[in-house]
C-alpha cells in the first residue's frame, strides 16, 4: 500500500503543472489503436498466465484480418476520385483490392459495396459552385455476412467539406475494418 502512496506523490506535482496548461495534444489514431490493441494483449495474457499455461494466448488485432477485398463497382457514384481514394485507404491496411463489375466477384472474396454523393456549393472566395463529397456508405460482406458497415456525412457547417476524399473515407473505413 506505501509503495502506492510514494508512487503517486511522485506524479502529484507534475499532474498539478499539467493542469495549469492548455492546448491540446495531437496523437495518431494508429498510434492509439496499437497501444489499445497492445493493451488489452498484455491484459490478456496476464490473465491467461493466472489461470493456465501462457502458450495458449493468442494476440487478436482489433481489425479484420483481410488480405484481399473485391470492390463491386458502382455506377451511380459520380465522385470522380472516389474508387481510387477507398483504394489507398485499404492498402494503408495492407489490403489488395481489385474492382469488379456487380455479380462477378470471385467466390468466397470478401466483397465491399459502397454508395457515395456529391454535393455542390459555393466556396468562400469563389464565384462558381465546387463539388465535395457530401455522403458515403460503406459495407463489407462474405458469403453473405456482413463483417462490418461505416458512414461518412459531410457537416453543412464545418470545413471538413473541402477536405479531399481521401481524407474523408480514412476514418469509415478504419471503422468499417474494426468490424463495427
Amino acid at each position: 500500500m506505501t509503495e502506492h502512496l510514494i508512487c503517486a506523490a511522485r506524479w502529484l506535482p507534475a499532474l498539478v503543472l499539467l493542469t495549469g496548461l492548455t492546448g491540446c495534444v495531437v496523437v495518431p489514431v494508429d498510434g492509439i489503436i496499437s497501444a489499445t490493441a497492445d493493451g488489452i494483449a498484455t491484459i490478456t495474457a496476464a490473465a491467461a498466465n493466472s489461470s493456465q499455461n501462457a502458450n495458449t494466448f493468442q494476440y487478436v488485432r482489433p481489425y479484420l484480418s483481410l488480405k484481399e477485398v473485391c470492390i463491386e463497382w458502382n455506377e451511380r457514384v459520380t465522385v470522380p476520385d472516389f474508387v481510387p481514394s477507398l483504394q489507398v485507404g485499404l492498402k494503408h491496411y495492407g489490403i489488395e483490392s481489385r474492382v469488379y463489375s456487380p455479380g462477378t466477384e470471385p467466390p468466397g472474396c470478401a466483397t465491399l459495396y459502397y454508395s457515395a454523393s456529391r454535393k455542390w456549393e459555393k466556396k468562400w472566395g469563389q464565384d462558381e459552385d465546387v463539388s465535395y463529397l457530401g455522403e458515403a456508405a460503406l459495407s463489407l460482406r462474405r458469403n453473405g455476412q456482413l463483417l462490418g458497415s461505416a458512414s461518412y456525412e459531410a457537416s453543412n457547417y464545418g470545413f471538413d467539406k473541402w477536405k479531399n476524399t481521401g481524407a474523408k473515407l480514412g476514418p469509415v473505413i478504419d471503422s468499417m475494418l474494426a468490424g463495427n
